[in-house]
């Protein structure tokens, strides 16, 4: 509404990607388009290029950054964009504002996971103004590395993240953001 944001890309397990869809149609304006789980890659593709669509909805692997494969009797692995979509998404929302929403954050797992280097990649390395909003029911006091793995992602400048103490990283995550309740991030 603000005209802050030329795209909004949601990210969801397969199962949840309907929902997704019909909160948007339910709730907004905004014309959405889902990339269907049984698309076949150059319908995606397609689809990439021609959306004009402001919401798109998609599921996690489509932003694995790669995988790795071995060829038959070497002993080198290589990395291969053949089952992932990142480059083409990264295509897709060159030059515009976009708003990242990340359905189970804690799916992203870490920085050395291929969807933790994909999502990295997608967030922090495009030229892209990108700002994230990571959602995750995870408790903190039940998982604190999985809320420290999501900002290693979402905000790679707080400083050693995933190695700083509760407390410590409370006081980071506050400082970055500007605010801080003292039980927000304990309901996390």
């Amino acid at each position: 509404d603000n005209n802050e944001i030329d795209r909004v890309l949601v990210f969801s397990k397969k199962i949840k990607q309907y929902d997704w869809e019909q909160e948007f149609k339910r709730m907004t304006y905004l014309t959405v388009e889902r990339v269907g789980d049984k698309m076949v890659r150059r319908a995606r593709h397609e689809m990439y290029q021609k959306s004009k669509s402001q919401v798109m909805v998609l599921n996690y692997e489509k932003v694995r950054e790669g995988s790795w494969t071995r060829k038959k009797g070497e002993r080198k692995k290589t990395r291969s964009y053949d089952r992932t979509d990142l480059m083409q998404v990264l295509e897709m929302i060159e030059g515009q504002r976009v708003l990242v929403i990340i359905d189970e954050a804690q799916k992203i797992n870490t920085g050395t996971s291929l969807l933790g280097e994909g999502f990295y990649k997608l967030i922090n390395e495009s030229a892209n103004n990108v700002r994230v909003l990571a959602l995750t029911a995870t408790p903190y006091t039940t998982s604190p590395l999985n809320i420290r793995n999501i900002f290693s992602i979402v905000a790679p400048n707080i400083p050693d993240v995933s190695d700083l103490p509760r407390d410590a990283f409370k006081t980071m995550y506050g400082k970055e953001f500007g605010y801080f309740n003292a039980g927000f991030v304990q309901e996390l």
